[in-house]
C-alpha cells in the first residue's frame, strides 16, 4: 500500500512540473497572465497525470485477468 501511494505522488509531481512548464511558456507569450497560466497548467498537468495513471492501471489489470484465463 505504501509503495502505491509513493508511485501516485511521483506521477502527480511529474504532472505538476510538466503542466507548470507548459503554463509558463503560455504565460511568457502573453496569451494569458503568467500566474494564471502557471496555476492552470499545474492543475491540468496533475489531473492529466492521474487520469493517465488510472487508465494504464485499468488496462494492466484487464490484461492480467485475460492472461489468467
Amino acid at each position: 500500500m505504501s509503495n502505491n501511494v509513493w508511485n501516485t505522488m511521483e506521477v502527480m509531481v511529474k504532472g505538476i512540473f510538466l503542466g507548470g512548464s507548459l503554463g509558463a511558456i503560455v504565460g511568457w507569450t502573453d496569451i494569458i497572465p503568467l500566474p494564471k497560466a502557471l496555476g492552470l497548467g499545474m492543475l491540468c498537468g496533475c489531473l492529466a497525470s492521474l487520469t493517465l495513471r488510472d487508465r494504464l492501471d485499468s488496462r494492466r489489470k484487464k490484461n492480467d485477468n485475460q492472461d489468467e484465463q
